[in-house]
């Protein structure tokens, strides 16, 4: 049935070509659809609590999406500056997407001027003198509500608060106001030493930016080092050609989908371009060099031929291949986290059409490479390939030394397991980018003048109106205020106690113990002072609930969230029986998912493990198989985390990719071992000379697949995404770390076990009627009959071939599957026949059982297909195989017995 499914692409070649052309044009019109989402909403997880009281706290209190207009100048205060800062106040409030605008031409005054309080606007009038400049200045950086919002205490900064309209600025309407904002400006920069934006609309645009570049960038030269790569090694234009074909397809029908389906790409989708051409790589160079060697064996034989023998050979192992790296791929549709689900789908889709077009459409294209793939193979020589010396040097070390090389690995491996422990996760957007861009550097700027760029909510809220008229209430809101001043990683607070400090200390001045009005009355009188769009971000209409905003610089998840979880204890504490509370705000959110994005990805890597460990435990028909093919993906991934956390490399979602596509590239090594080293014990009891046959084959692949592969996705590193660059480095560690386990561990595993495929007992071409008769294979099912025949040894002989010798002592037994032999006694220089054996027969079995020489030649007559049954190997195997070779034994026993019971009835006659 496999090769059948390879050969498709042979029989029907120009039907599958028209239909991966029209398949293909379809996916072309979809990519026009495309659009880019870099918004946090695809950050925060799906399943959070705190969205219902999130989105409850913005109707009541407005967005937390605030944008700041950075100003600075050493000249600020003057007349002329003022003028530019009120045009840049009114464009940018006049813009579609714009709530408000708080600057200093829309904040009001509260102050006692001769005994009394007066309340109105910051500035009523035109500033024509510098006195009058001076004058305003001085009372404002006095005003300890202003000062760390808009104002820096040493008058050379002040800033803009802008809110946008929730509604209006969904989506990709964000990009457009970054884009209005920096439109207005870029005309008034000239006029100041500073003048920029930040906030969430400039994280999203440059993130966009720089993803366009990114995606460009790092998918060709991707491209064109894995071509140069395999080129150098393998000296095949062919074998570098076909997977650009195929990786090529798989991309744009991928992103095809994505763009009739609606699914945007995000950060990680930077990496998707050059995760296919890799791992296209990976799978196809399997059917393309086994298509090279078939050819290179018979040059005479058919296309169709060859293609038989590269499926019978590469088919399963290929298979195996697209389901690991299927698995791993679709096991991080497991995180709550849209951008790394939507990268999940995207990726299981590519692989998956990946594998698709490999079968059906390589097959094909092998066809016009025939002739160059002949002068390819007549000009190879293997042996003095740099792949074949590192081989030698690793198999010299494995060979001398395997106990030592297995301690040392566990020592390195618990070493990094535990360190591996302690790394911590990081979710926040602002992490993907270097510290040295422009953007982040920014936003230290307004940090270390003014305030954070980011925000949260602390909420109180009570059952009953008019709640937060009580100075008990009011009370909590500078408790709490006090708690985060004290925790000392937050940068200010602002609540409605501030406002009500503010006007007691206008009426009252500095009075100790006296910091807030002690009667509902006189809070009630202090409120009327305000205007409540003053007052709409931090106290409800009815009073029943208040706000505290928060504002901070942190862009480490684990810090954050650390000090937010203390920060709820406290709060509820505060707030007792009376107050309902909450800590939320997007950035909160966004953070908070760095959690289930750890959860996730333990999750996702042990379920991968036990997928792969029970799917090649059936393969290979043992447990033993299964676990000898983790070994080589745990320990780099163990080795991986370990090195993340001792370099305080965090878990993000671009690291959380790491492990599982390692994971899924390190077990296709490790099966294409183990498939060739089973497939050379059917010939051979030396099982040390069969795992270095194994690893001599498939060792030269690995490597060039493993400089491949990590030169591919070494390009990352060059990503303008610290998440990209990070993902880049780390998957290029571990791919070659995954190689040298493979080269090194794995052969020394091997060594110690037996396997049979279970692709070779169910693909296994065998008379059953002729086996199903055989007394070797007595009371044995057909799956045992088959393994059975899979642990012997199968050998060929031709007409005339000596298969036993009288006189000589040999512990083998014969099974004649196909062919006749004769039987024939040499005495005194006479030969006589004694028998012919047949198809289904046995013979050489007394020597099988005890060590003796041999009575009889056994010659062949035809050409003979003949299974070896050999003592030592049995006795070898039967650790491994038990129940089998007990049952041989058993049925060998039976013929013996048979055969004695037979010569005494002969001798009663």
């Amino acid at each position: 049935m496999l090769q059948n499914l390879y050969l498709i692409g042979v029989r029907y070649r120009l039907i599958v070509l028209l239909s991966v052309i029209a398949i293909t044009v379809f996916f072309i019109a979809g990519i026009p659809r495309l659009e880019i989402d870099t918004g946090l909403d695809s950050l925060i997880a799906a399943n959070d609590p705190d969205k219902l009281v999130y989105q409850r706290a913005l109707v009541e209190f407005g967005t937390d999406d605030k944008i700041y207009i950075f100003i600075e100048d050493a000249n600020l205060w003057s007349p002329e500056k003022l003028i530019d800062i009120e045009k840049i106040h009114y464009e940018i409030n006049r813009l579609d997407g714009i709530d408000n605008v708080a600057s200093l031409f829309s904040l009001r005054s509260l102050q006692s001027i001769d005994g009394s309080l007066e309340s109105g606007p910051v500035i009523d009038h035109a500033m024509e003198s510098q006195a009058e400049v001076d004058t305003l200045r001085d009372y404002l950086l006095q005003n300890k509500l202003f000062v760390d919002d808009y104002f820096a205490d040493h008058g050379q900064v002040m800033a803009f608060v802008v809110s946008m309209d929730n509604v209006r600025t969904e989506g990709f309407e964000i990009e457009r106001l970054h884009n209005d904002i920096e439109t207005i400006l870029i005309k008034f920069r000239g006029n100041f030493q500073s003048l920029f934006q930040v906030g969430d609309p400039r994280i999203y645009t440059e993130l966009k930016n720089q993803l366009a570049g990114d995606f460009l960038f790092l998918g060709s030269v991707s491209a064109i080092i894995v071509l140069i790569t395999i080129i150098i090694f393998v000296r095949s234009l062919l074998a570098a050609v076909i997977p650009m074909i195929t990786s090529l397809i798989a991309i744009i029908w991928t992103f095809g989908l994505q763009g009739w389906f609606g699914m945007p790409i995000g950060v990680l989708s930077t990496m998707l371009p050059s995760l296919i051409i890799i791992i296209a790589a990976t799978a196809n160079i399997h059917i393309v060099l086994g298509y090279i060697r078939c050819l290179g064996k018979e040059p005479e034989a058919s296309h169709e031929e060859i293609m038989r023998k590269v499926a019978k050979r590469t088919g399963i192992s290929f298979l195996l291949t697209v389901l690991i790296i299927f698995m791993g791929l679709a096991s991080n549709m497991m995180s709550s986290i849209g951008l790394i689900q939507d990268f999940a789908i995207a990726s299981t889709f590519a692989i998956l059409v990946n594998g698709i077009i490999t079968v059906l459409f390589v097959p094909g294209l092998l066809t016009g490479y025939r002739r160059a793939s002949k002068d390819f193979i007549e000009n190879r020589n293997e042996t003095d390939k740099f792949p074949g010396k590192l081989i030698s040097f690793f198999r010299q070390s494995s060979n001398h030394c395997p106990r030592m090389i297995l301690f040392i690995t566990g020592l390195l491996s618990i070493f990094f397991f535990y360190h591996a422990s302690t790394f911590y996760v990081t979710n926040d957007p602002a992490s993907y980018f270097s510290e040295n861009q422009s953007l982040m550097q920014d936003y230290n700027r307004l940090h270390d003048e003014l305030a954070g760029a980011n925000t949260f909510f602390i909420t109180l809220e009570s059952n009953s109106e008019k709640a937060f008229l009580e100075p008990r209430n009011i009370e909590k809101l500078a408790q709490i205020q006090d708690f985060v001043r004290g925790q000392e990683v937050f940068d200010q607070s602002r609540s409605l106690a501030d406002f009500l400090k503010h006007v007691h200390l206008e009426i009252a001045g500095e009075q100790p113990g006296m910091a807030l009005p002690r009667t509902r009355q006189l809070v009630a009188q202090y409120l009327i002072l305000f205007h409540r769009s003053e007052l709409q971000s931090y106290v409800s209409q009815d009073y029943s609930r208040a706000n505290i905003i928060v504002r901070h610089n942190i862009n480490d998840s684990q810090i954050l969230n650390q000090h937010i979880s203390e920060l709820e204890g406290v709060v509820s504490q505060i707030a007792g029986a009376e107050l309902v509370s909450s800590v939320v705000g997007k950035n909160l959110m966004v953070n908070q998912a760095a959690e289930s994005l750890k959860k996730a990805q333990i999750n996702a890597f042990v379920i991968l493990v036990i997928l792969i460990f029970i799917v090649v435990s059936v393969l290979f028909t043992s447990y033993k198989g299964g676990l000898i093919a983790i070994v080589p993906a745990i320990v780099p991934v163990a080795i991986m985390f370990g090195v993340m956390s001792l370099l305080n490399i965090p878990l993000n979602p671009g690291t959380a990719m790491v492990a599982v596509i390692a994971v899924a590239l390190a077990v296709d090594g490790t099966v294409q071992l183990l498939t060739r080293y089973i497939e050379h014990c059917r010939r051979s009891s030396d099982y040390i000379g069969a795992v270095n046959l194994a690893v001599n084959e498939v060792g030269p692949s690995l490597i060039i697949f493993g400089v491949a592969l990590s030169l591919g996705f070494g390009i990352l590193v060059f990503s303008k995404f610290t998440v990209v660059a990070q993902f880049g480095a780390l998957i290029t560690a571990t791919i070659l770390l995954s190689i040298l386990t493979n080269l090194i561990i794995t052969p020394i595993l091997m060594s110690k076990i037996r396997l049979v495929g279970l692709y070779q007992i169910l693909s296994m071409s065998v008379d059953e009627e002729t086996i199903g008769s055989c007394t070797l294979f007595r009371n044995m099912t057909e799956y045992q009959r088959r393994k059975a025949i899979l642990i012997s040894e199968l050998h060929e002989f031709q007409a005339g071939d000596l298969l036993i010798e009288q006189d000589t002592v040999g512990r083998s037994m014969y099974l004649i599957l196909t062919g006749e032999a004769e039987v024939a006694r040499r005495d005194n220089g006479q030969s006589h026949a004694l028998a012919t054996l047949g198809a289904g027969q046995i013979f050489g079995e007394i020597g099988y059982i005890r060590e003796i020489e041999r009575t009889a030649d056994v010659r062949a007559i035809t050409n003979i297909t003949a299974l070896i049954f050999d003592y030592e190997r049995l006795q070898k195997d039967l650790k491994y195989f038990p129940n089998i070779v007990a049952k041989l034994n058993f049925n060998i026993s039976y013929i013996l017995g048979k055969r004695l019971a037979d010569m005494v009835e002969q001798s009663k006659s």
